[in-house]
């Protein structure tokens, strides 16, 4: 059954997921500048995630985990697959997720907490 989307985003609970799967991203747009103090609001969540293919295994498995659909078409319930998921977006209860383009370093499970 599909969680309910709650009135505010979870970014929290976003990033805990995609670290519990072990994926490969960096935080970046309106979350990351917010982390580093600039006074802006934001509704969703960007991520860049790691190209690498396990590591698209372990997006995709987040991403499920997320109950992501694809955002151009969210009435349809697309799901991500290995060969198409960068339109994706998470639009269960937890709030927006968008994955953007570009490759990056491991990010520390340490930094989640």
């Amino acid at each position: 059954m599909p969680r309910k989307r709650s009135p505010s985003p979870d970014f929290l609970a976003v990033l805990r997921i995609l670290a519990r799967r072990q994926v490969d991203f960096i935080v970046v747009g309106g979350v990351c500048a917010a982390l580093h103090g600039a006074p802006v609001t934001t509704f969703d969540l960007d991520v860049v995630h790691s190209r690498d293919p396990d590591n698209i295994e372990r997006l995709l498995s987040a991403l499920d985990d997320l109950e992501a659909c694809c955002r151009m078409a969210p009435e349809r319930k697309l799901k991500p697959n290995v060969t198409y998921f960068a339109p994706f977006s998470s639009l269960g209860e937890l709030g927006p997720l968008h994955l953007c383009l570009g490759n990056v370093a491991p990010l520390p499970q340490t930094a989640l907490g």
